[in-house]
Order: structure tokens, then sequence, then C-alpha cells
């Protein structure tokens, strides 16, 4: 997770469930907390998908030429209980 000390920090809002925030008081949870850890996940989540997305040609065309072609290199240690 990013260091969030070393960043600066903005007040924003959030509307949640009025039982959800008591229950959440109840056991002490931070919430600004808990909501940032949920978007570094969410961002972290969504950048792996672009980069997918971005990349699926090269990774489908390598894929394809692994099946035909085989690895660039068949380490021994592959087959060495065979």
């Amino acid at each position: 997770m990013t260091d969030t000390h070393t960043h600066k920090r903005q007040r924003t809002s959030i509307t949640l469930p009025a039982d959800m925030l008591k229950e959440a008081k109840t056991y002490d949870l931070n919430i600004s907390r808990l909501a940032e850890k949920s978007l570094v996940e969410a961002i972290k989540a969504e950048k792996e998908k672009e980069w997918i997305s971005r990349n699926q040609a090269a990774i489908d065309g390598y894929n394809n030429m692994v099946k035909k072609e085989g690895l660039f290199l068949d380490p021994d240690w592959i087959y060495k209980d065979e």
C-alpha cells in the first residue's frame, strides 16, 4: 500500500448507511483508513485490467508462439524426474 504519511491528504465526505456507520464506530474502526485501503486496492485492480487490455495482443502472440515453437530454452531441470 502507498505510504499515506508522505502524501498530502485532502478532506472529502462519503455517505454511508447510518447503521453501518454506527456499527463501525462500536468496533472503533477508522473509516478514512478503511476507505483509503479499499481505494488503493480498487485502483490497483483497475490499473492491472488496463495493462492487460493494452497488452493482450502481445500476450496472445507470445502464447501462440510458445504453443507452436516451444520455449526459447527448455531447462534440463524441468525433465529431471522423467
